[in-house]
């Protein structure tokens, strides 16, 4: 793949994978990897300098390091930093494989942009231990919090308190929230 150019596939109703691989260049502090379906349900896998093995019948953990499934033709992302877990941004290839999900051929497009800009800063939350922060009005979008929800859990809330000026509490699943694209949002003065 070529940086910020996108492909346009079709993959059939299989277990095989659409493999695709991105070389990392040394200046690139984040990755986006997007895959854009078009007509039906695919997923996103993404793994550091080994191939995806496939994932089928169900993705499991440890033949990938990062996975995106987001549900019928919504967008799948995978944003990678020189901060991110489980395995940081580095440079070399990166493989990605698309997946379908579907019990018909799907239509997609996927793309791999790098940037050597400003990377995102992406902090831990932990249940129940509040976490305080200060961000000056009008900073570029770079902060962001990350939670994990067990699949136990039913639902999951979160506060803004103490606040000394008007917020805005974006939250997305698997992906980073920003002002024009976010699944909840919450104000607080």
């Amino acid at each position: 793949m070529t940086n910020g150019l996108c492909y346009a596939n079709t993959i059939p109703a299989t277990n095989a994978l659409d493999y695709y691989q991105f070389s990392v260049s040394s200046s690139a502090s984040v990755v986006t990897f997007q895959l854009a379906p078009q007509n039906g349900n695919v997923d996103l896998v993404v793994r550091r300098a080994l191939p995806v093995p496939d994932p089928l019948p169900a993705p499991n953990a440890g033949r990938y390091d990062y996975i995106s499934q987001n549900p019928g033709t919504n967008v799948d992302e995978v944003i990678v930093t020189t901060k991110s877990q489980p395995v940081p941004l580095s440079p070399g290839v990166w493989y990605l494989g698309v997946f379908n999900s579907d019990t018909n051929p799907v239509a997609y497009s996927i793309c791999a942009t790098e940037s050597a800009g400003p990377i995102y800063n992406i902090m831990r939350l932990t249940n129940d231990v509040p976490r305080d922060f200060a961000i000056a009005a009008g900073s570029p979008l770079t902060n962001f919090f990350l939670f994990t929800i067990d699949q136990t859990n039913a639902a999951a809330s979160f506060w803004l308190y103490n606040l000394n000026n008007p917020a805005d509490l974006l939250a997305d699943l698997d992906a980073l929230p920003d002002p024009a694209t976010y699944l909840f949002s919450s104000s607080g003065s």
